[in-house]
């Protein structure tokens, strides 16, 4: 029988109480209820400003989905200072977020390509 490796989820918290949580794996039916409790533990610690990084998530099913509408509906039941957006989604999750129309109301950015365009501007880092 083959043992699928474990979801793996890092928070890192930063100034002005937002966390980062980083998830690597895949995100499925077994996974995503380990993903489900920490985010929920998470929200209890009284965080309004959270990020999701999939930057090593290769795959995401439809219980991925639902954590990430659960948490989206979580967040922005603090009101308009609540911030809830994922990060650095593989082309193959992304696909997911688009067929399903999620992408439609959920705040998805890639910051790497965000970041690389910031700094590849002609003329950015020149000084006049």
């Amino acid at each position: 029988m083959n043992k699928k490796e474990p979801l793996v989820m890092e928070d890192i918290k930063e100034d002005g109480g937002k966390v980062i949580l980083k998830v690597a794996g895949r995100i499925d039916m077994s996974s995503a209820t380990a993903l489900e409790k920490k985010i929920d533990s998470i929200i209890a610690q009284g965080v309004k400003d959270l990020t999701i990084d999939l930057g090593e998530v290769p795959y995401l099913s439809s219980a991925g989905l639902r954590v990430m509408l659960k948490t989206q509906k979580q967040i922005s039941s603090f009101g308009v200072e609540a911030s809830f957006e994922i990060i650095n989604v593989q082309p193959a999750a992304k696909e997911v977020f688009d067929m399903t129309g999620f992408s439609d109301f959920l705040v998805i950015k890639n910051k790497k390509i965000e970041e690389e365009m910031d700094y590849s501007q002609p003329g950015a880092n020149e000084e006049e």
